[in-house]
């Protein structure tokens, strides 16, 4: 099969359409943190001379895995939940469910930014990033309300 590569601005996107199955999907989400980890779990394997490298790279990767498999639509952790509901034909939790839980996991981390600016005066950006993506989320969430209406 010939995967797409669309350039988007975070990155590249692999279009999906071309894929065999779900199973294939999956696995094409999980690559991207499994590759974070694995880079996370060799960089330990470094000589005890390059302690402050090897402690970023580790944290740097762990990090960028975690956040990637955040249940959040457009990140890799949504696109493996929704493999994983549709390969078992629910698809209701694919389409009701599972925006449900990209909303208000992006609700509980605006609310955790919000924390760290006040007990730390750090995290604008963090508060930014998850602010933006949640307001248009809810203009989204709007639009679809007012054309069903």
């Amino acid at each position: 099969k010939k995967f797409t590569v669309k350039g988007v601005s975070s990155g590249l996107r692999i279009g999906t359409a071309s894929l065999s199955s779900y199973k294939s999907e999956l696995f094409l989400y999980l690559s991207g943190p499994l590759m974070n980890i694995i880079c996370a779990v060799l960089c330990l394997l470094l000589p005890s001379a390059y302690t402050d490298f090897k402690t970023a790279f580790f944290a740097l990767n762990l990090a960028t895995a975690l956040s990637n498999l955040l249940p959040i639509e457009g990140y890799d952790g949504y696109g493996a939940l929704r493999c994983i509901f549709l390969s078992r034909g629910n698809t209701r939790a694919s389409d009701v469910i599972l925006p449900r839980l990209s909303f208000f996991t992006l609700l509980f981390l605006t609310i955790c930014s919000l924390y760290l600016i006040d007990r730390f005066g750090e995290g604008y950006w963090i508060f930014f990033l998850f602010s933006v993506s949640l307001i248009k989320k809810l203009n989204s969430a709007l639009k679809k309300a007012k054309n069903e209406i």
